[in-house]
C-alpha cells in the first residue's frame, strides 16, 4: 500500500487546518514583529486581500498568504509594507500608500 497515497486521501487532509477568512478581528492581538532590526519590509499582493479575507503576496521571492485590517480589498500588484506575523505562516500587511478616495 502507498502510504502517501492513504494519507492523502484520509479526511484529514480534505479538512481545512486554517480557515480563509476571520470573522473576529481580535487575533490581530497576536500579531507578533518580524525582523525586529529590520524597519521597512516590503511585498507585493498576488491574490487580492479583502476586509477579514486571506490573500496571498509575494514575499522575498517567496508566496505568503496574507491578511489586513483596512476596510477595503488590496488588490493584486498592490504594494504593502509587512508590518508582522500571525501564526507562522500568516503576514500582516498595510498599503505602502493609502488609495485615494
Amino acid at each position: 500500500m502507498n502510504v502517501l497515497k492513504a494519507v492523502f486521501d484520509s479526511p484529514l487532509t480534505q479538512s481545512k487546518f486554517l480557515p480563509d477568512s476571520f470573522t473576529d478581528m481580535t487575533e490581530f492581538s497576536e500579531i507578533k514583529p518580524l525582523w525586529a532590526n529590520v524597519t521597512e519590509i516590503q511585498a507585493t499582493v498576488t491574490q487580492t486581500i479583502a476586509p477579514k479575507v486571506l490573500g496571498r503576496v509575494k514575499f522575498r521571492g517567496t508566496r505568503w498568504r496574507a491578511l489586513s485590517d483596512r476596510g477595503y480589498p488590496l488588490t493584486e500588484g498592490t504594494v504593502v509594507r509587512v508590518i508582522g506575523r500571525q501564526r507562522s505562516n500568516i503576514l500582516i500587511v498595510e498599503p505602502v500608500h493609502t488609495p485615494v478616495a
